[in-house]
């Protein structure tokens, strides 16, 4: 039984993660993602609890860990997001829309998505309610 509360939307974005604890940092790859949850796949393996920041072109996600699980030499981590400091880009934009649900994401955004570019902008901050978890 999936104890989910929010719709997850499936995704292939490369990121930069950061443990809080270690100050370690690695290249990651999000899966997925929903308004208060993401998985990522990285070289770090972290503990529940742990807290981490998420950076993805020009914004950065906090959050904690909610479980890390070894798959192959990788490890697969849920991310409770705590809060998402958005910037201005394109990639800011499509990252907006995936977490508010909206299934229409356009094609120029979606280019920008797979060409991994996106221009420095403004940030604005967006809170995640910290009671919800990935389980």
């Amino acid at each position: 039984m999936d104890r989910r509360l929010e719709e997850r939307s499936p995704c292939n974005l490369p990121a930069k993660l950061t443990s809080s604890k270690s100050g370690h940092t690695g290249p990651a790859r999000i899966g997925n993602l929903s308004e208060s949850g993401i998985c990522i796949i990285s070289s770090l393996r972290l503990e529940q609890g742990e807290q981490v920041q998420i950076d993805l072109a020009d914004n950065k996600i906090f959050g904690h860990i909610s479980y890390c699980h070894p798959e192959g030499s990788l490890f697969r981590s849920g991310i409770e997001v705590v809060q998402v400091l958005v910037g201005g880009a394109q990639l800011s934009r499509l990252l907006e829309s995936l977490l508010a649900g909206s299934e229409h994401v356009s094609a120029e955004d979606a280019a920008v998505v797979h060409s991994g570019s996106a221009k420095p902008g403004s940030e604005k901050s967006r809170h995640v309610p910290s009671e919800i978890h990935l389980g």
